[in-house]
């Protein structure tokens, strides 16, 4: 497990549906580790309450808990259940507005403090 790639995933790439659950069916193969912060989990529900009003909040609740709960029961625990430095060892950062890139870039940009 210690060789997998980490990879923190951007609210970009958690909304839209689609390519959110690639991105979480690849990292429960075990091809790598999706880390994701509170913020980001706030930002994605934000954006598609935004987009589609209809839909009640608490369902997207219970997703973002589903998507905790899975990612810790495979050992793969979100950046909001570990230490703000964790987010420094992820390997790289997946978003839609760049590049898949190497991950250098600060806690603050995500929204995590500490």
């Amino acid at each position: 497990m210690g060789g997998l790639r980490r990879a923190f995933l951007d609210a970009s790439v958690l909304y839209p549906v689609s390519l959110r659950n690639l991105l979480m069916r690849l990292t429960l193969t075990g091809l790598y580790q999706a880390r994701w912060s509170a913020h980001v989990h706030n930002e994605w529900i934000r954006s598609v309450l935004q987009d589609h009003p209809h839909i009640p909040p608490a369902r997207l609740q219970d997703l973002r808990a589903a998507m905790d709960e899975r990612a810790e029961e495979n050992g793969r625990k979100p950046i909001a259940c570990l230490a703000a430095a964790q987010i420094d060892r992820c390997h790289w950062r997946l978003t839609r507005h760049k590049p898949i890139e190497k991950c250098e870039f600060g806690r603050e940009d995500y929204g995590i403090t500490g």
